[in-house]
C-alpha cells in the first residue's frame, strides 16, 4: 500500500529513500554536500549522484560557497519546497 507521500514522491521522479530524505533534509535550509552526506550517513559520492538527479528534476540547485569556492551548497527550488511540504503532510492511520 502506498501513501499520498510516496505517491507524490514517485510522481516527482524520486525513486529511492535517499532522494526523499535529501528533499526533507534540505527543506529547512541549504546544506553543503559534505554536511548532507554526514547527516544522511552516506558517502559524498552518493550525495553527488543524488544531487545530479534532483537537479535534473528541477528540485534543487547547486550554489558555490562565497568564501570557499570548493564548497557546494544544495538548496531546494520552489518546486522542491512544494514537494517537501507534500512529503511532510501527516498521513491517515492505516489498520
Amino acid at each position: 500500500m502506498t501513501t499520498d507521500n510516496t505517491t507524490a514522491a514517485r510522481k516527482a521522479g524520486l525513486t529511492t529513500l535517499n532522494h526523499i530524505e535529501t528533499v526533507r533534509a534540505l527543506a529547512a535550509e541549504p546544506e553543503t554536500m559534505t554536511a548532507l552526506a554526514a547527516r544522511l550517513s552516506i558517502s559524498t559520492a552518493a550525495v553527488t549522484g543524488i544531487a545530479d538527479k534532483l537537479e535534473k528534476l528541477g528540485l534543487i540547485e547547486r550554489i558555490r560557497g562565497a568564501q570557499d569556492r570548493r564548497s557546494v551548497w544544495l538548496k531546494l527550488t520552489p518546486a522542491g519546497q512544494a514537494l517537501a511540504a507534500k512529503l511532510d503532510q501527516p498521513q491517515p492511520a492505516t489498520v
